[in-house]
């Protein structure tokens, strides 16, 4: 026989099969506000997608997912592979999908997106739109990737952005469907002045800094209306041209404290990729 609940001391604890926090790639900001979430199975693809709502704490839930059986007391509920979408609606961010497999207990925990065992708690990053408002003290670069062979986009590329000297990685980003990138992180620290420089003629020195550029592209990729996240991650690492002719390697920029960067191939307004 059921048991009654007693008002007052007892409650009925309701444990989601789905939760998933999403942050801002740059800042490491919880973001919910704007984002359209979903859940669609891969072997029902007739039936229609589930939206998610977000709680208090800028965490999507589902407390019930369709296709996904109950556990029950003598054993645990089947594992299936779903498929979770988010876009959003302000345009802060490009769209992404990804596998999760239901039911995930906590924060769902996308292992092949981690990056340190010292991270946040689990989350899915969110990628700048090439029109996405930088942050105050934060550098801001731009590229348009382009095939060498036709000209035509290079669309959902990953790109990073690496410092040259020392090599460190600054930032990650995501070209959308034309191809365009914004790579935003905060500015390198300032480097100790050479010895008996003057201090007016190392100042501009200090603040510039020498970047490169690292593009992941395969074709696949630029026919998916949206990326997954998995197969962005296992993207083949395609070589940056001077030119759509000139198999030489694109050069080294130079990024500026206080001044957007626009890297391009010389002669031309975006990049050109060998692909």
């Amino acid at each position: 026989m059921r048991r009654a609940l007693n008002p007052g001391y007892d409650q009925s604890v309701h444990t989601p099969v789905l939760g998933v926090m999403f942050r801002n790639s740059v800042d490491g900001r919880v973001v919910s506000d704007g984002l359209w979430v979903s859940l669609k199975d891969p072997q029902q693809p007739l039936l229609s997608v589930q939206a998610l709502s977000a709680n208090g704490y800028g965490v999507f839930v589902a407390h019930q997912v369709r296709g996904l059986g109950a556990a029950g007391p003598s054993s645990p509920a089947m594992r299936r592979r779903y498929t979770l979408s988010v876009d959003d609606r302000l345009g802060r961010y490009l769209p992404v999908t990804a596998p999760v497999d239901l039911p995930a207990e906590g924060l769902l925990d996308l292992a092949f997106l981690r990056t340190s065992p010292g991270n946040a708690l689990p989350h899915v990053p969110l990628f700048s739109a090439s029109n996405c408002a930088v942050p105050a003290g934060h550098a801001e670069v731009r590229v348009d990737l382009r095939l060498a062979s036709d000209a035509s986009a290079a669309a959902w590329a990953r790109v990073e952005l690496w410092l040259e000297d020392p090599a460190t990685l600054l930032a990650q980003g995501l070209a959308d469907a034309r191809g365009s990138a914004l790579l935003v992180c905060a500015l390198p620290a300032l480097r100790d002045p050479p010895l008996r420089a003057s201090p007016a003629g190392s100042q501009t020195t200090l603040s510039n800094w020498t970047v490169r550029l690292r593009v992941f592209w395969n074709q696949a990729i630029a026919k998916v209306q949206v990326p997954d996240l998995l197969d962005l991650l296992s993207l083949p690492e395609v070589p940056l041209l001077q030119g759509s002719s000139s198999p030489s390697p694109l050069a080294p920029a130079l990024l500026s404290a206080g001044s957007p960067l626009v890297i391009r191939s010389p002669g031309s307004s975006c990049v050109f990729v060998g692909a």
